[in-house]
């Protein structure tokens, strides 16, 4: 289990980089757009596949009547999943526009604020309280993030020779929502966490992480199913056809962006 967790760990962090910086070069190139909202199906049935792959890869020891138990647990929960699913997809919708105002470079810096918002959340809803390290952390974080947006050179976009201080206003903007997309994942995160830890102390049937990434997964699929219906098929022609055959983007890394 240690082996896995580190190579899990491995690829969490490989993955992370090349899809920021694969986002971002799409964009850029325009051959992709973040509100076309096609690069979020595949990572939904990842999460899907990660679930059943955790279920063969660790599992269960429980007896027959124990999983029918957890699964009518998981209906009792439905609603508080749904919510979780929204959240989830809402923090998905923003990434891609946190990534192409920001860029790939400055979005993961500022992605790191993450550990902040789990320590205050988990102290918040669990009740965990913070440690001494952890608040010297946070500090050199925050203080890290500050001078990073304060004090990096901006490009001047009408004049490619000069390097100023002054943060657009879309960069700004992006950081904003670069944020936003930590602080809602990492919710989504404590929330989850509380359930899971919360059915072993209240005496509830134990809901394991594949059964909690299935049922977000397949929740989040649903949800996007309908917006690419309700919303990109529509306006297909605008979102994808234009982009890529006005940006002369090769193909390959189009399919890269939406498949990977």
């Amino acid at each position: 289990e240690m082996l896995l967790f580190v190579f899990l760990c491995c690829v969490y962090v490989c993955s992370g980089s090349l899809f920021s910086v694969v986002y971002s070069s799409t964009i850029y190139h325009g051959a992709a757009k973040p509100e076309s909202l096609l690069g979020l199906l595949p990572g939904y049935l990842g999460m899907v596949l990660a679930g059943e792959l955790m279920k063969f890869l660790l599992p269960s020891k429980k007896t027959e009547g124990e999983n029918e138990a957890e699964l009518a647990y998981v209906g009792e929960i439905s609603a508080t999943f749904w919510k979780l699913s929204c959240l989830h997809f809402f923090a998905s919708i923003l990434i891609g526009y946190a990534i192409s105002l920001s860029g790939s470079s400055l979005f993961q810096v500022c992605y790191s604020i993450g550990p902040i918002f789990a320590a205050i959340l988990q102290y918040i809803i669990m009740g965990k309280t913070i440690s001494i390290i952890q608040a010297g952390a946070i500090l050199m974080i925050v203080s890290g993030l500050a001078a990073l947006v304060l004090l990096k050179p901006q490009d001047d976009p009408q004049n490619l020779d000069s390097a100023s201080t002054a943060v657009r206003p879309e960069v700004l903007l992006g950081i904003a929502f670069t944020f936003a997309t930590s602080f809602s994942y990492n919710l989504c995160n404590t929330i989850s966490q509380s359930i899971l830890q919360g059915s072993k102390e209240q005496s509830k049937p134990t809901v394991l992480p594949s059964t909690y990434l299935r049922a977000i997964g397949v929740r989040c699929v649903k949800l996007n199913l309908f917006s690419l219906l309700a919303w990109t098929a529509p306006r297909w022609h605008v979102l994808v056809v234009e982009p890529l055959s006005s940006a002369g983007t090769s193909i390959m890394l189009a399919l890269l962006h939406y498949i990977g």
